[in-house]
């Protein structure tokens, strides 16, 4: 088995995301409102919650993408001035998770009946956020 003991491998197959070790997490609350959007889910908001933190540090959503490097890059000469791709810098980790789940943005929204069962669980408001047009 690869050097892990049966005992630890027996412990962990029952753990489910929902477990009471999550749900005391402060930031648990605001992990189930990311993942009323579409390719978010469990996995993808504990990492962004875990990497950024409180989110109300930004003021604006431009510096939240400043901080993540999703902006693009500026190259100047004189009265001169071109926009590169976005820049590689911020946190990498927050980064890749959203990079990801933009890609799903590539196709026509649908609402799977497991991305439905998270709506329902969502406050009003944060459903409405999540919804497809």
């Amino acid at each position: 088995m690869s050097g892990r003991s049966p005992s630890r491998l027996s412990a962990c197959s029952g753990w489910k995301p929902n477990s009471s070790p999550w749900q005391s997490w402060r930031w648990y609350p605001v992990v189930e409102a990311i993942q009323a959007l579409r390719a978010v889910q469990f996995l993808a908001a504990v990492t962004l919650i875990a990497e950024l933190g409180d989110l109300t540090r930004f003021a604006t959503p431009r510096q939240l993408m400043s901080y993540l490097g999703l902006v693009p890059s500026k190259h100047s000469s004189g009265e001169r001035q071109r926009q590169g791709s976005i820049t590689k810098t911020g946190n990498s980790h927050a980064h890749r998770v959203l990079v990801e789940g933009a890609w799903a943005y590539r196709y026509p929204a649908k609402v799977s009946r497991h991305l439905q069962l998270r709506l329902e669980q969502a406050p009003k408001v944060i459903q409405d956020m999540g919804q497809v047009p």
